[in-house]
């Protein structure tokens, strides 16, 4: 009898510490679960962002091309200077160096492709990011019918001739670009709130027949409640800072990504300025007329060594530029070597 009792609480004894082996088993899982699960993502982070950044950099070079890239479900936040994966521990990958036009965050995809600031000849490789979840809406005239054309066939956009007509779902942000009146934002449907609706309205200045290659005003807007309101004004001087314009979230990165130009002009400006003076002193070149290009040269050169964010400098610009696509001209039809 007594042994009988005796197996009885051997038996509810094991039973315990069985229990209580299980228990603790599973706090340790459940403590090691999580901690896996973060580690794994921040592993994909790591190689996320480091594909990226190789992809980033290998977009500008790749001209005109229509690159597509997944996120596996990740956001990018964008700033002129800087991105970063959201959520991620990785440090946020320097862009200070490069002319990347964007909105301030990418979800599911990364569409992207690049051109070449044009004026004056093609100095700097610009690149275009956005997400197949941005709406691009212009405004139907015979400049957005152009324009249409210079954005690559990927991103979400279409031609319309009354805004209020735009589907109210499928995307997270909408920009709407137009060169007519500020349309009103009333009868507007969008369901994604005021904070994700842009417009920026276009007024080209300097040679329209040129256009896109023009020298312009963008006016950025924001929408509040049923109106549209100003915030800023930016400027383009090709078709590349153009297309710059619709794609930034707003005029700040615009023009902070204009004055990245300005000083990639100021270097490549000094490399004509030496090629001109060693022509200038060649005996062979005597009859070639490099003075009057120097002395452009010298002057654009002074006026981009401190970039800043006025309609007069950006024109100016945009002129002296001009000025100086016309010298090497003039140098080509001498059959003289050429400035570019």
């Amino acid at each position: 009898m007594f042994n009988k009792k005796r197996g009885q609480v051997e038996l509810q004894f094991n039973w315990i510490f069985i229990f209580i082996v299980g228990v603790i088993i599973l706090g340790i899982g459940i403590n090691i679960i999580p901690k896996l699960q973060t580690t794994s993502e921040q592993s994909v982070s790591i190689d996320l962002q480091a594909h990226l950044d190789g992809m980033i950099s290998s977009i500008q070079y790749d001209l005109d091309a229509q690159n597509s890239f997944n996120l596996y479900g990740q956001e990018i936040y964008f700033n002129c200077n800087s991105y970063e994966l959201k959520n991620s521990e990785v440090m946020s990958a320097s862009i200070e160096n490069s002319i990347i036009f964007s909105p301030n965050v990418i979800q599911d995809d990364l569409l992207g492709f690049s051109k070449l600031i044009e004026q004056p000849n093609k100095f700097a490789y610009a690149s275009f990011l956005t997400s197949p979840e941005i709406k691009y809406v212009l405004v139907k005239s015979s400049e957005s019918e152009i324009l249409l054309n210079e954005l690559p066939n990927n991103i979400d956009k279409s031609l319309s001739t009354n805004i209020n007509n735009i589907k109210k779902s499928g995307y997270y942000k909408l920009k709407i670009v137009t060169f007519k009146n500020i349309p009103s934002a009333q009868d507007l449907s969008a369901d994604i709130g005021d904070e994700n609706i842009t417009l920026i309205k276009i007024d080209v200045l300097n040679d329209k027949d040129k256009f896109p290659n023009s020298f312009g005003v963008v006016s950025f807007y924001k929408k509040n409640n049923n109106n549209f309101e100003l915030t800023k004004e930016s400027y383009f001087f090709d078709k590349a800072t153009l297309v710059g314009a619709i794609y930034s979230e707003n005029q700040e990165m615009h023009m902070c990504n204009l004055q990245k130009s300005i000083k990639k002009l100021y270097l490549i400006l000094k490399i004509k300025l030496d090629r001109a003076t060693n022509f200038s002193t060649t005996p062979e070149l005597k009859h070639c007329p490099y003075d009057e290009s120097i002395q452009k040269i010298n002057q654009l050169i002074d006026d981009t060594k401190e970039p800043n964010d006025t309609k007069q400098y950006f024109e100016n610009i945009y002129l002296q530029s001009e000025g100086i696509e016309l010298e090497n001209v003039m140098l080509k039809r001498l059959s003289c070597p050429l400035l570019y």
